[in-house]
């Protein structure tokens, strides 16, 4: 599991940052208003929300605070449905 950040930037508005750093094979690219993950989403488990969320979602955090393993973090969180 990855967030994004966020920033506003006065001449583009929000802008999304990937925070992770540039290392061999990985690239990440700070051009607004386009953004650039560091690594692919095209995963059949992965997807790129869009948007602006301010805060976490509450059962993501329950989830996150309370499991002891990866195994049951990815057990225990939310499905989402993603259009595209």
């Amino acid at each position: 599991m990855h967030g994004l950040n966020a920033v506003y930037l006065l001449d583009f508005g929000w802008y999304r940052i990937d925070p992770r750093e540039d290392k061999p094979g990985v690239e990440v690219k700070f051009f607004p208003p386009v953004y650039q993950l560091a690594f692919s989403t095209k995963g059949h488990l992965e997807t790129d929300l869009q948007g602006i969320w301010p805060e976490p979602l509450p059962v993501v955090v329950k989830v996150l605070q309370t499991d002891t393993s990866s195994s049951a973090v990815n057990d225990h969180l939310p499905d989402i449905e993603v259009y595209g």
